[in-house]
């Protein structure tokens, strides 16, 4: 695991594609985007979060309202504050992809599997995941309360 928190920002007209890596904790700052339409952001490199990171994420997401704002491949730590922490996932936000945890009673394997909307789930929050096997063939469970881990896709706009 990395210390560092690293931001990419690359920018076009109508266009901002923003890459996260790292943990957010308490001394990360992130930086202004002068509004732009669109802004999609990469969250597969994001490692962890904390209290303070969840903080610094409200307030930077709040500047962000006059763009729409799309999340790819967010890792389960936050989907889970997608759905208890209010003002983590803002109305003008859409998740494209997240991971959802698997796990084998049989091998103690786990896998992130990646739910892609349109495919997986869509807007009225319809789940329809794959099935998943570990490397002996035994099929695999989410290894999440399903009703609350998927609870965000209920509320989305």
């Amino acid at each position: 695991m990395s210390d560092d928190f690293k931001i990419q920002v690359k920018k076009n007209s109508d266009m901002c594609m923003v890459s996260l890596s790292g943990r957010l904790s308490t001394s990360i700052q992130f930086p202004e985007i002068i509004h732009t339409r669109n802004i999609v952001m990469d969250c597969s490199a994001l490692e962890s979060i904390n209290s303070s990171g969840v903080k610094a994420w409200i307030h930077w997401v709040s500047s962000l309202r006059q763009s729409k704002v799309f999340l790819e491949n967010c890792p389960p730590f936050m989907v889970i504050q997608f759905g208890q922490v209010g003002g983590f996932l803002t109305e003008n936000m859409t998740v494209g992809s997240f991971f959802v945890p698997y796990f084998s009673e049989e091998t103690t394997e786990t896998k992130n599997i990646l739910y892609r909307k349109g495919t997986e789930y869509t807007d009225n929050g319809t789940v329809n995941g794959p099935e998943v096997k570990d490397s002996a063939g035994n099929v695999m469970e989410i290894d999440a309360i399903e009703s609350q881990y998927f609870s965000f896709l209920k509320k989305a706009p």
